[in-house]
């Protein structure tokens, strides 16, 4: 089967790899988001989207 979000690595080893990533992102989100500081401000800083931020809470 083609993968076609990673074509060099095997299928199934994308997803995993994309979240290994995120997880930083999330916890420093809400480490900020812990701190008062206002969502947009986080979302910005962090390069996600509102959204994204605010349920990562």
């Amino acid at each position: 089967m083609l993968n076609i979000l990673s074509p060099s690595e095997p299928l199934g080893t994308a997803l995993p790899a994309k979240l290994t990533r995120e997880k930083p992102v999330r916890l420093q989100t809400a480490e900020l988001l812990e701190q008062k500081i206002k969502l947009p401000e986080v979302a910005q800083r962090q390069r996600v989207s509102r959204k994204s931020a605010d349920g990562w809470q």
